[in-house]
């Protein structure tokens, strides 16, 4: 049926009737009827630890939140990072996490560890540090690069771009990487059609 002019779609089973599309030789399972819950759930009132301690994880949470979206406010304004158009391919989405940093300031990256099962291993021995720095034994001027962030200055390819998306946790945009985020791994080779 050429419903959809050749776009992609998915309808729930409720509909099937409608569009007369029927199923059979499927083995059909009856799911357990859940016991009723004892007590109703309050939102925001979990009765899990004391009251200081609730305070103290929301107000963690709450820090992490406004780092979380000051990151990606700092990532909108350098380009790492652009909205994804509304007619992109919307299947991929990786969680933001975060992690203290030697200073205690948070650091957030783009959780990644599932597209990299797809990338084939291309790793090298890390050489010695004798073999580093003894070409620089006699050098007379040194210097060093600022490379704050640099995986970012990898560029991805743009048909690749949508694989690197993400949601805003405050205001539910999506986004994606222009550049390389944090955890990809660089040094790998595509191994399966993603």
């Amino acid at each position: 049926m050429n419903i959809t002019r050749g776009h992609p779609m998915s309808i729930g089973k409720n509909l099937f009737h409608g569009f007369g599309i029927v199923y059979t030789g499927l083995e059909r399972f009856r799911r357990k009827r859940k016991k009723p819950r004892k007590r109703a759930l309050i939102p925001n009132n979990a009765p899990a630890g004391t009251e200081f301690e609730q305070i103290t994880f929301k107000a963690y949470i709450q820090t992490t939140q406004d780092a979380v979206e000051d990151e990606i406010k700092k990532w909108l304004d350098n380009g790492t990072i652009v909205e994804i158009p509304a007619d992109e391919d919307n299947r991929w989405n990786f969680p933001l996490t975060t992690t203290m940093k030697k200073n205690q300031k948070i650091r957030t990256c783009l959780d990644v560890i599932l597209l990299n099962q797809y990338l084939k291993s291309d790793m090298h021995e890390i050489p010695l540090l004798s073999i580093i720095f003894d070409p620089l034994r006699d050098a007379r001027v040194y210097t060093t690069l600022d490379l704050a962030s640099a995986f970012n200055r990898f560029p991805v390819k743009k048909s690749d771009q949508h694989k690197l998306a993400f949601t805003s946790p405050k205001i539910g945009t999506r986004y994606m990487f222009q550049g390389c985020p944090f955890g990809l791994n660089l040094f790998r080779q595509n191994s399966k059609k993603l």
